[in-house]
């Protein structure tokens, strides 16, 4: 759709949680931290196969890398 005053953000998100205890409070901070920058609500989906394979392809088809370490 088209953003509006009233959007949220869509972050598509991969976590490197091996041996890492502190998983939720990663994706939580990480959350909050966005939400303070952009002034908005933010959602994160971890990468995985959608079930509706046209989201899926929406997504695919629209995903830019802001960040890879």
């Amino acid at each position: 759709g088209q953003l509006s005053d009233e959007s949220d953000l869509d972050f598509l998100v991969e976590f490197d949680r091996q041996g890492y205890s502190g998983a939720f409070e990663q994706y939580m901070g990480f959350k909050l931290r966005l939400e303070a920058i952009y002034q908005r609500p933010v959602d994160l989906l971890t990468i995985k196969k959608f079930r509706n394979h046209i989201f899926q392809e929406e997504v695919d088809s629209s995903k830019t890398l802001i960040y890879a370490a």
